[in-house]
């Protein structure tokens, strides 16, 4: 019945902000802008970030986050190192994920302005353990 995750919205309190992070210091190109909402374009899943100005949530990292967002990256060094040029905050080094049946892959988290936590991994697209 379900056939694909279409987008992962994310409720903000300073839309500008939080557009100019993620296009300017992350690099995710706009796919559309509207009245309240911005949407990047990264691949089959829609990143949207949606302005909600009145939202007052003082807390940070895993304390805020309700979900954690992953963008898939084939070079995590490079990535790592792009986004500390633009001035990411980094909260983890690269380290190691170990999965079932023994695959692995590496992920460095970062927090953006609005202290959401957010990660680059070189997982393989679509592994499944299950299969």
């Amino acid at each position: 019945m379900i056939e694909a995750l279409g987008w992962v919205l994310l409720y903000v309190k300073d839309l500008d902000a939080m557009r100019a992070f993620y296009r300017d210091q992350v690099g995710l190109a706009v796919a559309y802008e509207g009245p309240g909402v911005v949407a990047f374009d990264t691949g089959p899943c829609m990143f949207e970030l949606m302005a909600r100005p009145e939202l007052d949530n003082p807390r940070e990292g895993w304390e805020r986050n309700v979900v954690l967002i992953s963008f898939r990256v084939s070079d995590i060094e490079g990535a790592v190192e792009q986004l500390r040029s633009r001035g990411v905050e980094q909260v983890s080094e690269i380290k190691y994920v170990v999965g079932v049946e023994d695959p692995q892959w590496r992920l460095a988290q970062f927090r953006d302005p609005e202290g959401n936590l957010f990660e680059v991994i070189d997982e393989p697209l679509r592994w499944h353990p299950d299969e």
